[in-house]
């Protein structure tokens, strides 16, 4: 049963859409988390009884609990329903955060086994087919059932490699490169997210370096390196006004700079944004923002530099023992994900993936 949950959490979550209410795409993928989540911390408990603490990662039980208490801090000096359940858009208040910090410690003691290849090849297909059915946005970019193009294409990073992990059939190895070749790229492509085009490069310049160099401690670093350095790269995008990427990270430097030790708390990023673009007299102030688009700057702006210190922790921590571990599929997801979540506000299905993939970092078994 815990292997279908993940199963669901990972590739099935975020096929999830009903078309009822103001936020049919991402509402109930929210739900469906909470639901999922807490069901595999029954089945877990279950499983191990009382012995099921002992199983956490002390470490990882640390850093959680740190940006737990940090949250229950914010949330007990001012609390608020929208702080608490997040924005009636996309629900990712303080509740959802510690729904995927659980999620995270419950990765830790659960040994994942590769998904069997007709899972991720599924997944796809559906996604390509309600690609194809929504059609394209007024900006002419295909968003799936995400309801965005940048969360769509941010998912199709996470899945494809899936397709080609441990792989002993030459004839589902054709099936996923013609798959790559006619889905994965058109795919990207009308999604048009700069971001999933950079993370896509990184990952195969991964996959390139590990084939060649044999070692993966110096290839997940060069790509460490040029995941930093992708961060130059709005600079030179003059194609948006509003929501310009270098404008909403000066915007969000503002808003943490007001807040500096401790954040302005966790789930009040969109009026806190707000305040800080209308300090600054930008175009913001027009729109209503309500992420940093990089996760980094979330942790910042919410929880000041004491979020942010323990967030980078934890992402230099995991991914640290991604290397020592040699886990090399989860290495490219953690990039590929990582370079995503640094420009965009995505879905709670890719959260979901990221905090997963936290959680495996901190177990000492590979995949299988």
């Amino acid at each position: 049963m815990i292997k279908y949950l993940l199963y669901i959490l990972l590739f099935l979550i975020p096929l999830i859409y009903l078309p009822y209410g103001i936020s049919p795409f991402e509402s109930y993928k929210v739900i469906a988390v909470i639901i999922g989540v807490l069901t595999l911390f029954i089945a877990l408990l279950v499983k191990y009884k009382q012995k099921l603490y002992s199983k956490f990662n002390k470490l990882l039980v640390i850093l959680v609990a740190a940006i737990f208490l940090l949250s229950l801090f914010h949330l007990i000096s001012a609390f608020s329903f929208d702080a608490f359940l997040g924005n009636v858009f996309r629900l990712q208040g303080i509740y959802l955060l510690w729904i995927l910090l659980l999620l995270s410690l419950l990765s830790c003691v659960v040994k994942f086994k590769n998904a069997p290849f007709i899972l991720p090849f599924i997944s796809l297909i559906l996604l390509a087919f309600f690609a194809y059915y929504f059609g394209l946005n007024i900006n002419n970019r295909s968003y799936s059932t995400l309801g965005e193009p940048n969360a769509f294409a941010a998912i199709i990073i996470f899945i494809w490699p899936f397709l080609f992990f441990n792989l002993k059939n030459k004839y589902y190895l054709l099936v996923a490169k013609v798959t790559f070749i006619v889905l994965i790229i058109p795919l990207l492509v009308f999604a048009a997210s700069s971001s999933a085009i950079v993370a896509l490069v990184i990952q195969l310049i991964f996959i390139l370096l590990l084939k060649f160099t044999k070692r993966v401690s110096l290839s997940t670093l060069i790509c460490i390196l040029l995941l930093i350095l992708s961060l130059i790269l709005p600079i030179f995008d003059k194609r948006s006004v509003y929501e310009n990427r270098v404008e909403v990270w000066k915007t969000a430097i503002k808003a943490g700079s007001d807040s500096l030790i401790w954040g302005n708390g966790f789930g009040n990023e969109s009026p806190i944004m707000h305040k800080a673009s209308l300090e600054l007299n930008n175009s913001l102030q027009l729109d209503n923002v309500d992420s940093a688009h990089n996760i980094f700057l979330d942790f910042f702006v919410e929880g000041g530099i004491v979020g942010l210190i323990i967030f980078i922790s934890l992402w230099l921590i995991s991914i640290k023992k991604l290397i020592c571990n040699k886990n090399t599929l989860e290495i490219i997801l953690f990039l590929g994900l990582s370079v995503c979540l640094s420009f965009n506000p995505l879905s709670v299905a890719t959260l979901v993936q990221f905090w997963w993939l936290i959680g495996q970092s901190f177990t000492n078994t590979k995949l299988d």
